[in-house]
């Protein structure tokens, strides 16, 4: 979407004010959709009929976000960026690789890329070197499945044993496709991911430089991808071994839906929420028990969700329990847009004590555009009973439909 003549392309979990006056994103986190890669099926692009083999796999950890890796349209080149990691083919092998699976995701547009860019270099130190010209791979075509892009090269990349880097890069305008951001991983091997920018358009420099020194807020040091292919001499590869986190389930609530209930409007406007990815205070009239732990203040985030135990204005959603967005209760977590006339969080109190009702109510539009939204909160004094009203969710199948949105959850701090 653009603000007049401004796009707003986000970075991460950061945003950066740059001085052409855009705001650009560099990562996002994404949705349930991520899937494991599927098993290689192709063959050996050398003619032979050899089946592929997993040469590395970095398909592990998936963090909740992903780094931006585009070619955009002319208007927007002082954003084209890429986003690395590395590699090694040990000693006493030569690998042929000819195909590359990489977590990935669309954001601020619905996609799809027109093609892909492939490139393998050599090592410099800890970051890319010089690109392999006969491993320079440009305007590929793609197949997407369950958060899963595979691209397949025209042509073999032989490499000698050594380090290496691959980056992968999606051929897409802004408008009307948005950014295609490769998923982060949450565990380091060898060197960190790296980033180049070369218009610096998002003011990290034109040279390569460590990810994570760019994006301070990067949910992970490294990528998740896999490379296929075939291999002369040595072992066969075996996956990057890295401890995996099972998160604790959160128990002591039951769920109903139903349908024909009524949203409390809110009265006051909440201080500063006429905004867009912003976080305010406010008080509650009574202290409210959540996982058996009272609270007298909750944080109100404009992106439809409450935190009473931090404050995270990240305008797409994560895989929960996610470690920066605690103690949370979450009507719609997505990207709202609350700057216009008589909207913002507005809040207001029934009944009277011991059984209050707090409402707490989002009245705004979608930062993407297409519709308003309209939907209430409310957390009962005494038996801590919350309801999720939904008056209008004008996004509600198309954001479902693509694991944009997060809608009706409580998180518990982890």
């Amino acid at each position: 979407m653009l603000k007049g003549n401004l796009s707003k392309i986000k970075i991460s979990a950061i945003v950066l004010v740059l001085a052409l006056m855009a705001v650009f994103a560099i990562a996002m986190p994404f949705g349930d959709s991520f899937g494991m890669l599927a098993s290689a099926a192709s063959t050996d692009k050398g003619g032979d009929d050899i089946p592929l083999v997993v040469l590395f796999d970095q398909n592990n950890n998936p963090a909740s976000t992903s780094t931006v890796s585009q070619n955009f349209e002319p208007a927007n080149d002082a954003f084209d960026s890429m986003t690395a990691d590395d590699f090694v083919v040990p000693v006493g092998q030569s690998w042929n690789v000819n195909q590359i699976n990489a977590g990935g995701v669309y954001f601020n547009g619905p996609g799809p890329a027109d093609s892909f860019n492939v490139v393998f270099y050599q090592n410099s130190g800890t970051l890319p070197g010089a690109a392999i010209a006969a491993c320079t791979y440009n305007a590929q075509p793609f197949t997407a499945a369950s958060g899963i892009f595979t691209v397949n090269l025209p042509t073999n990349c032989t490499l000698t044993a050594g380090t290496y880097w691959v980056t992968i890069q999606a051929n897409m305008a802004f408008a009307p496709g948005g950014e295609w951001g490769w998923t982060d991983r949450t565990v380091q091997t060898s060197s960190g991911a790296a980033f180049q920018n070369p218009g610096n358009g998002f003011g990290c420099g034109a040279a390569w430089v460590r990810k994570t020194t760019c994006i301070t807020t990067s949910g992970g040091p490294d990528q998740v991808f896999t490379l296929s292919g075939s291999l002369v001499g040595g072992p066969t590869p075996t996956p990057t071994p890295s401890p995996s986190v099972t998160p604790t389930p959160c128990g002591g609530y039951t769920r109903t839906t139903g349908t024909g209930a009524t949203l409390v409007p809110g009265t006051t406007l909440v201080p500063g929420s006429n905004c867009d990815d912003c976080s305010n205070p406010v008080t509650l009239p009574f202290a409210f028990t959540f996982y058996g732990q009272p609270f007298t203040t909750v944080n109100a985030v404009s992106n439809g969700n409450l935190q009473f135990s931090s404050a995270d204005t990240s305008f797409t959603n994560a895989c929960l329990p996610a470690s920066n967005f605690t103690g949370a209760i979450v009507p719609q977590w997505d990207d709202l847009l609350l700057t216009g006339t008589n909207q913002g969080i507005f809040t207001s109190t029934s009944g009277s004590a011991p059984n209050r009702i707090f409402n707490i109510e989002w009245r705004g539009t979608y930062f993407s555009g297409g519709g308003n939204v309209d939907l209430e909160a409310r957390l009962y004094e005494t038996t801590g009973q919350i309801d999720f009203i939904y008056q209008t969710v004008e996004q509600w199948l198309e954001c479902h439909s693509r694991n944009s949105a997060r809608y009706g959850q409580l998180v518990r701090s982890v």
